[in-house]
């Protein structure tokens, strides 16, 4: 098993949470595992989406950036 590295300290990440349904689109998502490091407590994605693929999870008619509040 090949055990992610963080990127901020360098230790070793562990599975933290899993979040398999998109909390704003009710869908599934791959990104919906996400680690934390045992050394400075940093949290990420696993898989790490693409750069090309962030501006989507912005695409919400309900985000704060975009029309109607969420809130």
């Amino acid at each position: 098993m090949n055990v992610e590295k963080c990127v901020i300290c360098g230790e070793s990440m562990r599975a933290w949470l899993n979040m398999p349904i998109d909390g704003k689109t009710f869908q599934p998502t791959p990104y919906g595992k996400v680690q934390r490091c045992i050394g400075c407590g940093h949290g990420a994605v696993q898989p790490m989406p693409k750069a090309s693929e962030v501006p989507q999870f912005y695409a919400l008619d309900a985000y704060y950036t975009q029309g109607t509040s969420h809130m």
